[in-house]
């Protein structure tokens, strides 16, 4: 039965299994909440160390037991994006598992963070693939949560580019996390 007790007593900790890395399990279990979390596009900037992943873990956790609650089908994901870059070139030579098929994967899903935005080399590649996966998410109205260590106008010029960021900019609230995570 799937029912809010269901999700508390076992199947919360089995979708996050599936869903985050030993780290972000730990730190899930080991520190509170945001006192509102809310499913919709979000960019959450700040320094190191102001718990922007863990906010970001815990929205698509929420996102995860909406999911398991009604009963839907899709995709929960979560990454970096350097992982994903380095996922994408890991198809360069491989024929059953295309650039393509990665991009498609980030595309659709249904609730997707790409935490630390920025961390990674702005080559045209890079751009092109962020793009492609922020626009097409945009495009169907997607929730998307984005995490990085730098505000709009900086990410802008370290991407030498706006698009991704005008994108962010007319859909997404844009969050300042300060501060240390509260234990």
């Amino acid at each position: 039965m799937r029912d809010i007790v269901t999700w508390n007593s076992h199947a919360q900790h089995r979708v996050a299994s599936n869903i985050f890395h030993p780290r972000i399990l730990r730190d899930l279990e080991n520190v509170h909440p945001p006192d509102e979390i809310q499913l919709e596009n979000l960019y959450i900037w700040g320094d190191v160390g102001t718990g922007k992943t863990l906010e970001a873990a815990f929205i698509l956790l929420e996102a995860a037991k909406h999911r398991y609650l009604q009963a839907t089908s899709g995709a929960l994901l979560f990454t970096s994006v350097p992982e994903l870059i380095l996922e994408i070139q890991d198809t360069f030579h491989r024929v059953e598992y295309t650039q393509l098929d990665v991009l498609n994967k980030y595309s659709e899903a249904l609730f997707l963070v790409l935490d630390d935005l920025g961390s990674e080399k702005p080559t045209e590649f890079v751009m092109t693939t962020l793009y492609l996966i922020i626009n097409r998410r945009y495009e169907a109205l997607r929730p998307t949560v984005i995490t990085s260590n730098f505000d709009l106008g900086t990410m802008a010029d370290r991407l030498g580019d706006d698009r991704i960021t005008s994108r962010i900019e007319r859909e997404y609230k844009i969050k300042h996390k300060t501060g240390k995570w509260k234990k």
